[in-house]
């Protein structure tokens, strides 16, 4: 085994190598460099790539892009490694600041992507629908791009319970997917409408959306099985609120040897709470808190927030009903504990989320200025070409009138000329 006191040598070594290497070098290939070591770093020792960026903003003249592609790194890393969201946030927002100032629309659309995907993760979805609109006023001309785009807006607005609005955009996406052929991307918007008409308790027009999923799984060549899994969870959750309890549980058992074999936490969550809804509305209280215990075991850091504090709501509610005070109580506490910091969290992204408002309201009416000076140089350029194509016009004219008054060239010359000057 490696001595621990070597290893933290080792990783000394390199920090001093990390910020002492490559001054010779242009800073343009020394950012390149450092994200590349960054690569290597980050998955087993993501602290010190942070102490890695801070070091390398610090004590390097950098260009404003390459500080936001720092900042846009530092923010992935909280993201992705430590799941320190908020941090995360500050991180993408500062990148976003650097990418407009120099307007690079590839790397702004980028950021505001994640933002409004972190966002929605946070169950802030009306900020989200704030950073995917902000996607459309800028000069991007993927249609591809344009397209995600517009279902992570009608997305945002399904998490917002905003679901006619919703319906409306999955609606034309479905019609676009369909006639270029999109195959996953018209499963997913055919999932969307399910997902909206479920909010809206219209159960069979869900149940049609998920059926003509169903229809479309045998073309796919990829994914097939995470999609069954969520057409056979998502009519069992219809069934089980029309109250046709076999028929839900017969998807259910079908659905979750699927879900365990994706292992997808933000699924099988959501399964367990379904399934102890179904214990629970067939009496059967054990085998109900067993799921919701089991929901309950996800990090709510990771997976839905509101997904593992519904599952301590309904293990409250089932102790309570018990007697069980205490265990009722001990569940309290727990909740809590996941909710107070949330609380705390949602004031500080509210101040963050209103700093992006305001310097967004003035980046655009610069942005507005700058079009409209355009705008003028442009009429102002026009006036120009006309005046010069009208004054050359009128002096090949005047040639030409010239040249039909007199005979010859040498008579034009003499009127154009003085008695013995020169031309």
């Amino acid at each position: 085994m490696m001595n621990p006191f070597a290893s933290k040598a080792a990783l000394a070594v390199y920090l001093v190598g990390y910020l002492l290497m490559g001054s010779a070098s242009p800073s343009s290939d020394r950012v390149a460099s450092k994200l590349a070591q960054l690569k290597e770093v980050r998955s087993d020792h993501p602290e010190l790539a942070l102490q890695l960026i801070d070091d390398f903003i610090t004590n390097t003249d950098l260009r404003t892009e390459e500080k936001g592609d720092l900042y846009y790194e530092q923010g992935t890393i909280y993201l992705s490694d430590l799941y320190e969201k908020r941090k995360a946030l500050l991180s993408l927002y500062l990148a976003l600041q650097q990418y407009r100032s120099v307007r690079n629309a590839a790397k702004q659309y980028r950021v505001l992507r994640l933002l409004g995907h972190t966002y929605n993760e946070l169950n802030r979805h009306d900020y989200a629908i704030d950073y995917y609109k902000e996607i459309f006023s800028l000069p991007i001309e993927d249609e591809v791009q344009l397209l995600y785009t517009k279902y992570n807006i009608a997305r945002s607005f399904r998490l917002n319970e905003q679901y006619d609005t919703a319906i409306a955009i999955q609606k034309d996406l479905v019609t676009v997917f369909k006639e270029k052929n999109r195959m996953i991307d018209l499963i997913d918007s055919h999932l969307e409408l399910g997902a909206n008409y479920f909010g809206l308790n219209q159960y069979e027009n869900a149940q049609n959306s998920y059926l003509a999923v169903e229809q479309l799984l045998p073309n796919l060549t990829r994914d097939g099985t995470r999609y069954k899994s969520k057409v056979l969870g998502s009519l069992g959750f219809i069934n089980l609120k029309k109250q046709k309890y076999q028929k839900a549980r017969e998807y259910f058992v079908n659905a979750t040897p699927l879900m365990l074999k994706e292992n997808d936490a933000f699924i099988l969550l959501r399964h367990y709470n379904h399934l102890g809804l179904l214990e629970m509305a067939e009496g059967n209280e054990e085998a109900a808190i067993g799921n919701f215990e089991k929901a309950i075991a996800f990090d709510p850091s990771q997976t839905d927030l509101k997904e593992v504090t519904n599952a301590f709501g309904e293990l409250i509610e089932v102790y309570e009903n018990k007697g069980k005070i205490g265990q009722a109580l001990l569940y309290s506490r727990q909740l809590n504990d996941i909710t107070l910091p949330m609380i705390e969290l949602s004031k500080k992204l509210e101040t963050l989320h209103n700093q992006y408002i305001a310097e967004t309201a003035q980046y655009q009416i610069e942005q507005y200025e700058l079009r409209q000076a355009l705008s003028r140089s442009k009429e102002r350029n026009v006036w120009i070409g006309a005046l010069l194509i009208i004054a050359a016009t009128f002096s090949v004219g005047l040639y030409f009138w010239y040249k039909s008054r007199f005979d010859n060239d040498g008579e034009l010359i003499s009127i154009l000329t003085k008695k013995g000057g020169r031309i």
